[in-house]
């Protein structure tokens, strides 16, 4: 079923929904940025207080999501995969709060508080590592912060494979090592 381009609260609601369930969230985005809305007070109050739900609700479940991929065993490879996981999901979230179709007022709190929340996480990782003094795992959460998501397409697949080089193509640096990857 395909989703309305919301008009009313009602098929706002709809979409809010699908959003809300995922698996759709491209399709609920493309909907949202094509909608319109009338902001008068009742719808206001009401629409406000749907969407920052929505949005406390999904980032409650990233972060147990990424509390639960951690776990009391994570090697690094997991910690890299979980952080880019939650970056992902921050990433739709702030597409969510970054829609031209909500009042500026709503998308600046909203966006506020991803940055807020987000970069809470990050600094309660960062301890975390220090507490375990493990330098390589803070390494790899720094380098893989939760703060640097950013706003890709969401039916981007990964990222483009590299082109193989051969050894000829792989200019010399002076004074370093070259590693060939064949």
């Amino acid at each position: 079923m395909t989703l309305p381009v919301p008009r009313t609260y009602a098929e706002w609601s709809q979409v809010l929904d699908a959003f809300s369930e995922g698996g759709r969230e491209a399709e609920a985005l493309a909907a949202m940025a094509a909608g319109r809305l009338d902001w008068t007070p009742g719808v206001a109050q009401l629409f406000t207080d749907r969407v920052t739900t929505l949005l406390d609700l999904r980032l409650k479940h990233c972060s147990a999501r990424l509390q639960r991929d951690l776990g009391d065993r994570a090697d690094e490879v997991t910690l890299v995969r979980a952080l880019l996981d939650a970056r992902r999901h921050f990433s739709v979230l702030h597409q969510l709060a970054s829609l031209a179709t909500l009042p500026e007022s709503l998308r600046a709190f909203l966006r506020d508080e991803l940055v807020r929340i987000t970069a809470r996480m990050q600094a309660d990782l960062e301890a975390n590592a220090r507490t375990l003094r493990c330098d390589r795992t803070l390494r790899a959460v720094r380098y893989n912060s939760l703060c640097h998501y950013r706003p890709a397409a969401l039916d981007a697949a990964a990222p483009p494979p590299l082109p193989s080089a051969s050894p000829a193509d792989v200019p010399a640096v002076a004074g370093r090592r070259r590693t060939l990857m064949i």
